[in-house]
């Protein structure tokens, strides 16, 4: 006998829907789409294309989430000492103040690791060309790399600017600034935004004193709508500094080119011009990366290169925890503080011997990874990658939600019974760094990247055809 199976109907999803409904979906999915980070809903088969200079991106990422967590940990724990800087009086106990502990949220630090990071990205591809004697294409790139710069920059900040400008107008940064002085460091933050009158000119004004790549002594306090971006225009202006000195010297021989760079570089470090150094130090490294990549033959890192690199990279991390306070008598930091000092000749309440060893641990850092395929890797994982591809939008949009209902939101587990401690660390964990992440997400792909192709597309228009 033979056994019929009759068959089994499911209820389609289409018809689960109502019939005014079933025209929504194509909008709620796209919607869907675009809110949800990009390593959720990609779904392209083909295996991500590697490069031998993913690092410098990785390095950026990793930097990038460092100057996040340090705009939360330092307006809620004061940490600008080092560690027993006051004799255990205050303020100076914490473990997280040690020595390269404290390089989780040295974000000041990290910033000048962005310098050298920065110069030495965009002088990579000129200064091969000129190794190779391609002088001709080695001027068009600089031509193109300076014409886009500006707006490649720029572009983004301006989008920002502008969302935040509207959020003033609408109050959304008023919880921040009428909290009590316990809160001082939150409302130290916003504390030039909604005034009572005059906000649109104040922002007029604010954009053009920020906005000036020539001006020397760019303040934070001149874009008091997203602090962050002081380091913008000091950017664009770097970047040009740094291509001039590339094709002043691109004709010269290698090991003089080498030698030229290096003396420019210490000579404007010398006259106290850190950020420009450092540009300039990165394009030093672009130039010794260069010239270890046209080695006839590929150097092989041994085992006594791993760990003279991994020896050198704990040495620039140790550099890179100089404390922003209290160095002079700091553990650890005393005799080098005596050093710097000394090297600087500057009184300290100018701070230049505070950022003395802090510059050359971004140098160091940034050659050593250069130079060890064993570190590179570190910087060069899936996670690294994508950290490196959100960066910028990461560094543009982390204050602003801070300051709109992220210091609330911590306030809120730091005051529960939870205590400061535990609720400070699951606010970030579980609520503040997931919001950022997705929103540096969607900025990358709805502002970022959509500038770099504004700029090219800018540009291309712009050429001179018969050129």
């Amino acid at each position: 006998m033979a056994l019929t199976v009759m068959p089994f109907e499911v209820e389609s999803e289409e018809s689960k829907w109502p019939p005014r409904a079933e025209k929504l979906r194509p909008l709620l999915r796209r919607t869907a789409l675009i809110l949800l980070p990009s390593f959720l809903t990609t779904t392209t088969t083909k295996p991500p294309v590697s490069r031998p200079t993913d690092f410098l991106d990785g390095m950026r990422g990793y930097a990038c989430l460092v100057v996040f967590l340090f705009h939360c940990v330092t307006i809620f724990y004061r940490y600008k000492n080092g560690y027993w800087a006051n004799g255990g009086k205050g303020a100076d106990e914490y473990i997280t103040q040690l020595p390269i502990i404290r390089i989780l949220y040295s974000g000041k630090e990290m910033v000048l690791v962005f310098f050298v990071l920065s110069g030495f990205s965009i002088t990579l591809r000129p200064l091969k060309l000129a190794n190779r004697g391609a002088h001709d294409d080695l001027y068009k790139n600089v031509a193109s790399a300076t014409f886009r710069r500006a707006g490649r920059l720029y572009f983004p900040c301006f989008a920002l600017l502008g969302m935040v400008f509207v959020q003033t107008l609408l109050g959304c940064y008023r919880y921040a600034d009428g909290l009590d002085n316990r809160w001082s460091n939150i409302k130290g933050a916003v504390s030039q935004l909604h005034l009572e009158e005059g906000q649109f000119s104040n922002f007029v004004q604010s954009m053009w004193l920020w906005g000036d790549p020539l001006n020397p002594y760019t303040k934070t306090r001149w874009m008091p709508y997203a602090s962050q971006l002081w380091t913008i225009p000091v950017e664009v202006r770097c970047s040009f500094i740094s291509w001039i000195v590339v094709i002043g010297v691109s004709r010269a021989r290698p090991l003089v080119r080498l030698v030229l760079l290096s003396l420019i570089s210490c000579y404007v470090l010398a006259r106290v011009h850190h950020y420009e150094a450092l540009f300039l130090f990165g394009v030093v490294l672009a130039e010794l990366y260069v010239q270890r990549e046209a080695l006839p033959t590929p150097t092989i890192e041994t085992t006594s290169h791993k760990v003279r690199s991994s020896i050198l990279f704990t040495i620039s991390i140790f550099f890179l925890s100089y404390p922003t306070a209290g160095g002079a008598t700091a553990l650890g930091w005393q005799t080098f503080y005596k050093i710097a000092m000394f090297v600087t000749q500057t009184p300290a309440k100018q701070g230049l011997s505070g950022v003395f060893f802090p510059n050359i641990g971004a140098i160091l850092c940034v050659y050593v990874v250069s130079q060890s395929q064993l570190l590179q890797r570190m910087f060069s994982t899936s996670v690294a990658k994508y950290c490196g591809r959100i960066s910028f939008p990461l560094y543009c949009v982390h204050f602003p939600i801070l300051n709109w209902f992220g210091f609330r939101i911590i306030i809120a587990f730091w005051t529960s019974p939870l205590g400061n401690n535990l609720g400070f660390a699951l606010a970030f964990i579980l609520v503040i760094a997931p919001i950022v992440l997705c929103a540096a997400d969607l900025f990358c792909r709805a502002v970022d990247e959509p500038s770099v192709k504004l700029a090219r597309w800018i540009e291309t228009w712009c050429l001179d055809k018969s050129a």
